[in-house]
């Protein structure tokens, strides 16, 4: 009988033994994942911020003045644009929801307005090149 309990007890330390094991072989594996996560998110947050320069390099030296408007906001313009429309960056910035619309020539107007509809209602996320003719602050 006291050997049957030995055997318990013996079979209990493994037991303890292989809790402790897995324990510490889980602990591991979650610095590990831990560790790859990190270096992925570094990777993600590098290529992000490559990609915001190259952007920006872009954006600051081309001729072409364009606008990215979101939530019927402009939320970023270039300077080509501000030399075009003769309006600063932070003006076109600072404009109340639509009231960029009051720059395109009105026989553009609805054509624009029913394509920046669609594209926000679609939730539609690609990029949309649109030439139109519009009035600069002079007039």
């Amino acid at each position: 009988m006291i050997k049957k309990y030995s055997n318990k007890l013996e079979l209990k330390l493994v037991e303890i033994d292989s809790q402790l094991l897995f324990s510490e072989y889980i602990d591991q594996l979650k610095e590990i994942k831990t560790s790859i996560w990190d270096a992925e998110l570094n990777k993600s947050e590098q290529k992000l911020k490559e990609s915001e320069e190259l952007f920006r390099n872009i954006a600051e030296n081309t001729f072409i003045g364009f606008s990215i408007i979101q939530d019927n906001k402009i939320i970023y313009a270039n300077e080509a644009l501000s030399n075009i429309n003769g309006y600063t960056i932070e003006e076109m910035k600072n404009w109340e929801p639509h009231e960029y619309i009051e720059m395109i020539h009105p026989d553009y107007r609805e054509g624009i307005i029913n394509q920046l509809r669609k594209h926000q209602e679609e939730n539609d996320e690609s990029v949309t090149f649109t030439e139109f003719p519009f009035y600069s602050k002079k007039g």
